[in-house]
């Protein structure tokens, strides 16, 4: 454990994913933050896997492959390695042969540990300037196969079909609410005032921790405590709609960078 705890005297709830949300926590206690763990969103993968499994046989060495999630590479790896078992272990090679593109660290760090090392990594975490590094590196006509989740964002193949080049985008994993609901810890921390942040990552784990809480506790939540720290300009827009008070938002967009922003303001405060 650290000396320094910055954090301590604080408490936080923690919306992410439930195999995700302990790393999170991890870092705030080690800096002497108190946290309740509140998924606010779970990851399923598709029903129908024929687009992906179409495309990956068509994938060449000249082709360029976008991943736009850290869950994407899982989900993706996981069928990659499912199909290598049924045909005979080519699949994975084919992957690793194209050029790759992550659209940050923590994607990154996953596809690197999987033996897949990218060609592009923005230095800010966000699919704008992913496509601002794309337009500067992929070569004209480049075929570009784009993974993100079902119903994600599109910047980043809307760009690249606007710039000309041919480019399919598949989904990989659906997104839903946790199907039990408010954990009763959670709601009891939220509605006795003992909560100073909520900490966002995504639009859904904003939306989806709304739907989850009794119409009465969302409106308390609107009054400006707690506080939402929010993962990237677009978790904070979602915020900011929703009637929440957003009071940080880092400039780096990762986990590392959102507990550092939230240590820097807890030592400014005190």
């Amino acid at each position: 454990m650290t000396t320094l705890q910055p954090l301590r005297g604080l408490t936080f709830l923690n919306t992410r994913e439930a195999g995700d949300a302990p790393l999170l926590t991890a870092k705030l206690e080690d800096l002497g933050g108190r946290v309740y763990e509140q998924p606010a969103i779970r990851f399923l993968p598709m029903e129908d896997w024929h687009p992906f499994d179409t495309r990956l046989g068509e994938l060449t060495p000249a082709d360029w492959v976008v991943f736009t999630s850290a869950n994407g590479v899982r989900f993706a790896l996981a069928r990659v390695i499912q199909l290598d078992g049924q045909r005979g272990g080519r699949l994975l090679g084919v992957l690793s042969a194209a050029s790759i593109a992550a659209v940050g660290k923590g994607t990154e760090n996953i596809l690197t540990t999987l033996g897949l090392n990218p060609r592009v990594v923005p230095k800010h975490y966000q699919a704008e300037n992913l496509l601002h590094d794309l337009l500067k590196t992929v070569p004209p006509q480049a075929r570009v196969w784009v993974l993100r989740a079902d119903g994600g964002r599109t910047v980043v193949e809307d760009g690249l079909k606007e710039a000309g080049y041919p480019v399919v985008a598949t989904s990989l994993y659906r997104t839903g609410i946790p199907p039990e609901g408010i954990r009763p810890e959670a709601q009891a921390a939220l509605e006795n005032n003992w909560v100073d942040w909520v900490v966002f990552t995504s639009p859904s784990t904003v939306h989806n921790l709304l739907a989850m809480l009794p119409p009465g506790l969302v409106q308390s939540l609107k009054k400006g405590r707690p506080l939402a720290a929010c993962l990237g300009e677009v978790t904070a827009g979602a915020a900011r709609e929703a009637g929440l008070t957003v009071a940080l938002v880092p400039s780096q967009q990762d986990l590392d960078g959102l507990v550092e922003a939230l240590a820097d303001h807890a030592a400014r405060q005190n």
